[in-house]
């Protein structure tokens, strides 16, 4: 119940997005884009869990992971923020958890994110992913919502000169 009130209220006010890439070396980034419609700064989120205290739903690492860099440059996020896997105990996968330094306020008001993540294969649990997000005043929980990838316009242009 209080997870549904959650997530009515979470589609007016927070939105996240994903698409994904591969790349020659098979190789696969998930693009995430996380929009702050509310009118208080966003904290730290987690991918792959919905609540603090659920399993992980998140099945490949990403490339570059192992016990001494739970942070691996594979999560790309603008700075301040920081991408880190975490596992809970007794549970199987993982998720990615998003931080940032102590003197940061945050995702502002009206503005957005756009965060990724490289894996080694194919994972249909970061397209489908649960997330968890603690704002001011609020914490928010839903699913992103999966979109095409945006097409390069200046490259549809060119097609249709000719």
């Amino acid at each position: 119940m209080i997870l549904l009130i959650l997530a009515s209220a979470l589609s007016m006010s927070v939105d996240l997005t994903v698409y994904r890439t591969s790349a020659a070396a098979h190789s696969v980034t998930y693009h995430y884009l996380l929009r702050n419609h509310t009118r208080e700064h966003l904290h730290n989120f987690t991918i792959g869990t919905a609540l603090s205290d659920s399993c992980p739903e998140l099945q490949e690492l990403p490339v570059g992971w192992h016990e001494e860099a739970k942070c691996p440059s594979s999560i790309v996020a603008p700075k301040p923020w920081r991408g880190c896997v975490i596992f809970e105990e007794e549970c199987e996968g993982h998720f990615l958890g998003f931080d940032y330094p102590g003197d940061y306020d945050g995702l502002a008001p009206g503005d957005s994110l756009l965060f990724s993540v490289t894996v080694k294969k194919t994972d249909p649990s970061y397209e489908h992913a649960s997330f968890w997000i603690i704002s001011d005043e609020r914490e928010y929980a839903d699913r992103a919502r999966k979109k095409s990838r945006p097409t390069d316009r200046s490259s549809r242009r060119a097609r249709d000169k000719s």
